[in-house]
């Protein structure tokens, strides 16, 4: 029962259902399976994807924002100089249905690190990365922003990070947390864009 409520919440064998995965997982919770947290976590998943709305309804700027941009480096530099816990430098790079997010693996380094540090670091990463992680688009919420979201498992807990780009992609903000946790804003300004020929 819980590995039928797992498919449905990722669509792995049928089509993602959030209301079929809660069901299952209760039928899991009330055979004496613990299943509490993924039943709050599909139901914040639930909530997330219903304050999606159409990009067409309503929305002046639809046109711009169902079109992200292709192709190129989009260099983005952490608004707040004095924040040591966030990265300081991230690179995004737009392809079909999603985004790439290029950072240093730890805050560290990247807090240390110039600007053509952290360049030849993304062109390297580009280059070796075989797999990288596409983040994917999940269209255009209520404060007409278009979003990227990606979810993982963390120490056995839920997590998400959640890219919020406004209409002329020049900020992002990016949202950050756990299905206990709240959430946390870390604001990112465009710096440039190079082209990745």
């Amino acid at each position: 029962m819980y590995n039928m409520g797992w498919c449905y919440e990722n669509g792995k064998g049928v089509s993602v259902d959030y209301d079929k995965a809660i069901e299952w997982y209760q039928k899991a919770n009330n055979s004496g399976n613990n299943c509490l947290e993924s039943i709050d976590r599909v139901k914040q998943k639930k909530q997330q994807s219903s304050s999606v709305v159409n990009a067409t309804s309503s929305n002046k700027n639809s046109t711009t924002l169902t079109n992200p941009p292709e192709g190129g480096i989009w260099y983005y530099k952490l608004d707040d100089d004095t924040d040591k816990t966030h990265h300081k430098w991230r690179a995004v790079c737009f392809v079909p249905n999603g985004i790439i997010d290029i950072t240093y693996p730890f805050v560290e380094q990247t807090n240390s690190e110039t600007f053509a540090e952290f360049k030849a670091y993304v062109k390297s990463y580009l280059k070796y990365e075989i797999r990288p992680q596409i983040i994917k688009n999940e269209g255009v919420d209520k404060k007409n922003r278009i979003l990227y979201t990606y979810e993982y498992d963390y120490l056995d807990d839920w997590w998400y990070i959640s890219y919020c780009f406004y209409d002329d992609f020049n900020k992002i903000e990016i949202l950050t947390g756990g299905v206990y946790d709240d959430k946390e804003t870390t604001n990112y300004s465009l710096l440039e864009i190079e082209s990745n020929d």
